[in-house]
């Protein structure tokens, strides 16, 4: 055992590797999905936005400016609560209508 020579392809290296990249990469999706936690109230920035409602980031800053959404503007950057949203997306819900379907 004194004299077993460890290099880059020792499987204890290898195994080593990959449960750090896969540490890596558990840290990366909870990253991701993190929301700013502020007084209890969840904030999304304008990218989380902009994916919630399936429109560019352009689009939720022309809601913004023209007060369709509500915003907090924090060390320059703009937050949205997600309370804001959700509401902003429940009260312009329209439920599709199928002329189709009988009553």
């Amino acid at each position: 055992m004194a004299d077993e020579i460890i290099n880059k392809n020792h499987p204890r290296i290898v195994a080593a590797r990959e449960k750090s990249k896969q540490a890596f990469d558990s840290l990366t999706a909870l990253r991701e999905s993190h929301h700013i936690i502020i007084d209890g109230i969840s904030f999304l920035n304008d990218k989380e936005v902009a994916s919630l409602l399936r429109v560019t980031r352009r689009t939720v800053q022309n809601y913004r400016d023209s007060g369709i959404i509500p915003y907090y503007m924090i060390g320059g950057k703009c937050l949205y609560a997600e309370t804001d949203v959700r509401r902003l997306i429940d009260s312009n819900y329209h439920p599709r209508y199928d002329s189709n379907i009988s009553e």
